[in-house]
C-alpha cells in the first residue's frame, strides 16, 4: 500500500451535514470505509457515528428532509464530534501503521466538501493531530470525469456497470420497500416461471459441510433480488464449488465474510443478468431494457 500512493493511506469518507457551510453548519453523521491491499485492493471495514450537533451551528430543514435524518430518533445513539473523531482517528492510525503509511488521504465524491467539514470539526474541537492530509484528496468526481466522461455518481456507476440506488443488490433503502404496493401480483401460472438456478465458487479451501453452508447462505441473494422467491412453485437451487487453493487464515471470520459475499454476489448477478439481457426474435416476453426502453 505504501508504495502505491507515496505512503498515503486512502480512506473513504462520507458525511451528512446540516448545510453547505463547513464553518457555520453542523456535522450530523460521519462514516469511514478502510481499504485493504494484498496484491489487489479490497473494501475493508466500515465505521460510522451519528453526531450530536455542535452547539450554535445551523441545521436547515432542507438538509434534514434531503438526508432523512431524524435527530430525535430514540435509536440514533449519537455522540459528540470529539468522541467520534477520536474513535475514527484511532482506527485509521492503526490501519495506517499496518501498511506503514505516513498519512491518510480522504477519498470521496466532491471530496473537498467532506474535507472542509472535517477540518473545521478538528479545529473547533482542538484536536491536535489528524491522520488526514490537510488539503490533498482523491476525488471520485475527477476519476469519473476522466474515465467515463461523467461527474454525477449515479451516471459514473452506470457507465462502469455497477448497480446503483434501487437496483436489486445495490444500495437502495429496503425499509421503504413495500412489495405488495409496487409489484403487480401475477397468476399462479406465472409464479412457476420464477425458478432461479445458480452456482457460487470460491478459491478458499472448504470442507463439504462448509460448501453446503455456503450454498445455503447464498440463497439469501435470491430473496434480495427476486419477489416472490422460494415459493411452492419454484425449484430455486444454488450449487457451491471450492477450488481449495487458499487456506483460511481466520476460520470463523473468513467463513462469515465468504458466505455473506456469496449472497451479495447472487443478488448482484441476478440484477445484472436482468438488466443486461437482450431479446431474441422468438422470445415471448420483453427484456427489462425493451420493456422500459433503456438504451446503452
Amino acid at each position: 500500500m505504501k508504495e502505491k500512493f507515496r505512503k498515503f493511506l486512502p480512506v473513504v469518507v462520507d458525511m451528512e451535514t446540516g448545510g453547505f457551510d463547513p464553518v457555520n453548519d453542523a456535522l450530523l453523521e460521519i462514516a469511514i470505509t478502510l481499504i485493504d491491499y494484498d496484491k489487489e485492493f479490497r473494501v475493508g471495514s466500515t465505521h460510522r457515528h451519528h453526531i450530536i450537533p455542535f452547539e450554535g451551528l445551523n441545521i436547515s430543514e432542507e438538509s434534514l428532509e434531503f438526508t432523512g435524518i431524524d435527530l430525535n430518533h430514540p435509536l440514533r445513539n449519537a455522540v459528540d464530534e470529539k468522541e467520534a473523531l477520536k474513535d475514527l482517528f484511532s482506527i485509521i492510525n492503526k490501519h495506517k501503521n499496518k501498511y506503514e503509511c505516513s498519512r491518510a488521504i480522504l477519498v470521496g465524491h466532491n471530496a473537498h466538501f467532506d474535507l472542509g467539514f472535517l477540518n473545521e470539526c478538528i479545529k473547533r474541537n482542538n484536536i491536535k493531530r489528524s491522520p488526514f492530509h490537510p488539503f490533498s484528496v482523491f476525488d471520485t468526481v475527477s476519476v469519473g470525469g476522466i474515465f467515463t466522461g461523467q461527474t454525477v455518481l449515479a451516471r459514473i456507476a452506470k457507465e462502469l456497470g455497477f448497480e446503483y440506488e434501487n437496483e436489486f443488490g445495490g444500495f437502495g433503502n429496503s425499509i421503504k420497500f413495500e412489495p405488495f404496493k409496487e409489484v403487480e401480483i401475477a397468476s399462479p401460472d406465472d409464479f412457476k416461471k420464477n425458478t432461479v438456478i445458480g452456482i457460487v465458487a470460491t478459491d478458499a479451501k472448504l470442507s463439504k459441510a462448509q460448501c453446503k453452508a455456503l450454498a445455503t447462505v447464498a440463497h439469501d441473494g435470491i430473496t434480495r433480488a427476486v419477489f416472490p422467491s422460494h415459493t411452492t412453485f419454484d425449484g430455486d437451487l444454488i450449487f457451491s464449488v471450492s477450488t481449495g487453493e487458499k487456506e483460511l487464515e481466520e476460520n470463523f471470520n473468513d467463513l462469515l465474510f465468504i458466505n455473506q459475499a456469496a449472497a451479495l454476489c447472487v443478488s448482484r448477478s441476478i440484477a445484472r443478468g436482468v438488466y443486461h439481457a437482450t431479446n431474441s426474435p422468438i422470445d415471448t416476453f420483453p427484456s427489462y431494457k425493451n420493456k422500459f426502453k433503456i438504451k446503452d
